[in-house]
């Protein structure tokens, strides 16, 4: 199973590489690329925050309020709080340094090329 995975996953990997060092309009496959890029940046990064907002809401309400005078229930929700503040600064981190790349390098998305030059009568 491993090894039908990973070949698959390699020879789809060497059949798009070309499209995109040339940097080609790759047609559906391109549109199904960027489509996977809006679904993990408009949908699925949100909801991995609201989760670790949750988790981190949960177990404050467990080492806090549910908790009450039993140790463990308390210890349990401590360190779920904890690990959820982790996790959060991560995921933080992690955008920023994204964004910081992003920037510095001139790769925001909202930035339109530049005009190429060309003989003046000629379009």
């Amino acid at each position: 199973m491993k090894q039908s995975l990973r070949l698959v996953s390699s020879s789809s990997l060497l059949f798009a590489l070309p499209g995109f060092v040339f940097a080609q309009d790759l047609g559906p496959i391109g549109g199904l690329f960027d489509g996977f890029l809006v679904l993990i940046n408009d949908t699925l990064i949100p909801i991995v925050f609201a989760l670790a907002l949750l988790f981190f809401l949960w177990g404050m309400a467990r080492w806090l309020i549910l908790g009450g005078s039993d140790d463990e229930a308390r210890s349990k929700g401590k360190s779920l709080a904890l690990w959820s503040v982790i996790a959060l600064v991560l995921m933080v981190s992690i955008w920023a340094i994204v964004a910081l790349v992003n920037n510095s390098l001139g790769l925001d998305s909202q930035q339109n090329a530049p005009n190429i030059p060309n003989v003046p009568g000629r379009s």
